[in-house]
């Protein structure tokens, strides 16, 4: 199957939980400035089908603040991209509270129609920068249960609790029951 993306650390993550090597193309999409990851999701599945003509996966991330209303939600790339986690925890000081929801949702044009499938685990958004691994805003949050943030996780750990690996799983039963 094909992943869309530019993120080589997703098409490992997604590669491992659905227990198949994603074949990677990198497309230069045009991404819609919507709050719901949903509808940039599907637009960029539809883009890239319309290109490659084969189906494919495609998915769309992002951090819902819960006392911002849901912003940045997709948004979140280009405040990784601007300045990343420490742009995020500047926007986020003084904040009494830090209660996050992480959301992924995977697009998969079937050639036919596009499917979503949508992973949202809450957590926390933490003080300052924590681990190494991972990637995004990886290091800064906290799942909720949880002591450590994502970057400070073997990848083992963060790929059977996060928001990708619950949307993926989704995934992964519907592409079983209709093999």
């Amino acid at each position: 199957m094909i992943f869309v993306t530019s993120n080589k650390g997703k098409v490992e993550e997604i590669s491992t939980m659905l227990g198949m090597q994603l074949e990677n193309t990198n497309l230069e999409l045009d991404e819609i400035q919507d709050i719901n990851i949903a509808n940039v999701a599907i637009h960029k599945a539809k883009q890239a089908y319309g290109i490659l003509q084969k189906p494919l996966i495609v998915d769309d991330t992002g951090i819902e603040i819960v006392d911002w209303n849901g912003f940045p939600g997709p948004l979140l790339a280009h405040i990784v991209k601007s300045g990343g986690m420490p742009l995020m925890l500047s926007m986020m000081k003084g904040a009494a509270k830090r209660d996050a929801v992480f959301k992924t949702v995977i697009a998969y044009h079937t050639g036919a129609e596009v499917l979503t499938y949508e992973g949202a685990l809450e957590g926390s958004i933490a003080g300052e920068i924590k681990g190494k691994r991972g990637f995004g805003i990886d290091a800064i949050f906290i799942p909720r249960g949880q002591n450590q943030t994502y970057a400070e996780m073997s990848l083992d750990e963060k790929n059977k609790i996060s928001h990708r690996f619950l949307a993926v799983s989704k995934l992964k039963k519907y592409l079983e029951e209709h093999k």
